[in-house]
């Protein structure tokens, strides 16, 4: 990717995992938004772009909650390395762990262990008008889920549960309503006002730069955890090495997400691919269990958090993208996101705006940087997903019992 952007370092020159724990939870219990009890907390993502497509975030589950260090990349199709998951399977994955993690919990609440619980979810996305012009505008589509159940219950009950999970999520909440999410542009350094994006009110968030002085590392004592990130060697038929080709105006482009999850031995395996264009399969690994530092730890990260790193990395790549394509001198990109989440005490989750702020190194002036959080902003798919309403479409298989 011919991207101004330096190469500070890359996901394979670090040997570090592609996903792993870099602080514990500074709380005896976390009081995160997992489950279907009453909650609000706060998640925060630290990211900035490594080089070419590959992105780092950092993410914090909760105001003193589990951090963890993720990565993501593009597959050939937008000039990436293919070395890590593409931003929209982080969604896919994490909305379908977000889910089931939260099925399982209300199964239980009403004395029902599920036998089999697996999810295939599709997500899919368009792009329409002129990504050189600057019209483009990406959009979602409703997410597909089709729940494969098992366990002590009528097939209607087990109906019931998936319905009552699906109200307990924060991301479903999220594409059922709209939000209005806020931005920030610091540019070298100094804050700018915004005058079509709707400006954050939050003037204390700081430059990832001044916290993370060098490449996270994992947490000692951390090496017997799971590979919460993994690239699968499953070759996929019709993948291409070829660019993807950019839409003319008024042009229509299709990208469809496939997914599919289980619950395994308390956590939730989800594993994801590009249907279209095709693409490389990746594994993540998320824990959906309440932690308790002491006596049940986080193993990996939560559906929620995966799900916000996507968001970060999409909007990262629409950037880059933006960058390389209009040859803009921009040296550095780092972005904060500032996630909010709330679970009433009927277990309904609420909807949430997010607060995201962008720091730019650049030779460009103010007025360009600005542009091209707009273009970047209005073309992010998963932004689009959560600025739209859209319900999801749900199917129930399970035996008679």
């Amino acid at each position: 990717m011919g991207s101004s952007i330096r190469v500070s370092d890359t996901i394979e020159s670090s040997g570090f995992p592609l996903g792993f724990r870099v602080r514990d939870s500074t709380a005896a219990r976390q009081a995160v938004v997992r489950g279907v009890n009453a909650a609000r907390d706060v998640f925060t993502v630290e990211a900035r772009a490594m080089g070419g497509h590959q992105k780092e975030a950092v993410v914090t589950e909760g105001e003193a909650g589990t951090t963890w260090r993720l990565v993501s990349d593009e597959g050939p199709f937008l000039q990436g390395t293919d070395a890590a998951p593409f931003p929209l399977g982080f969604m896919n994955a994490g909305l379908a762990a977000d889910v089931l993690g939260r099925l399982e919990a209300i199964a239980r609440s009403e004395g029902i262990v599920l036998s089999r619980a697996h999810c295939q979810l599709n997500t899919d996305y368009q792009f329409t008008g002129s990504f050189f012009k600057g019209t483009g505008k990406g959009s979602a589509r409703p997410p597909e889920f089709r729940f494969d159940l098992a366990g002590p219950a009528t097939p209607i009950f087990l109906h019931r549960l998936v319905m009552r999970a699906l109200d307990a999520s924060p991301l479903v909440a999220m594409h059922r309503h709209r939000v209005q999410n806020t931005f920030a542009l610091i540019v070298n350094g100094k804050r700018r006002e915004l005058r079509h994006l709707v400006q954050s009110n939050n003037t204390s968030i700081k430059d990832p730069a001044k916290e993370w002085t060098s490449t996270p590392r994992p947490l000692a004592g951390d090496s017997d955890c799971p590979k919460i990130i993994e690239r699968l060697p499953v070759s996929v038929s019709g993948a291409s090495n070829a660019a993807l080709a950019l839409p003319a105006e008024s042009a229509k482009l299709e990208i469809s997400v496939n997914g599919r999850a289980a619950i395994e031995q308390s956590l939730v395996r989800a594993e994801v691919w590009l249907g279209r264009p095709a693409g490389t399969h990746f594994a993540l690994l998320c824990d959906e269990a309440a932690p308790d530092v002491q006596a049940n730890p986080t193993r990996a990260p939560s559906g929620l958090g995966l799900a916000m790193a996507g968001i970060t990395f999409c909007l990262m790549t629409q950037v880059l993208r933006y960058v390389e394509y209009h040859k803009l001198k921009v040296r550095s990109l780092r972005v904060v996101q500032v996630s909010p989440f709330e679970i009433a005490s009927l277990g309904l989750a609420r909807s949430m705006p997010l607060d995201t702020h962008v720091f730019v190194r650049t030779d460009e002036s103010d007025e360009t940087i600005e542009r091209l959080l707009e273009m970047a902003a209005n073309t992010c798919y998963l932004h689009a997903a959560l600025s739209d309403a859209i319900e999801p479409q749900v199917t129930v298989m399970a035996p008679a019992y």
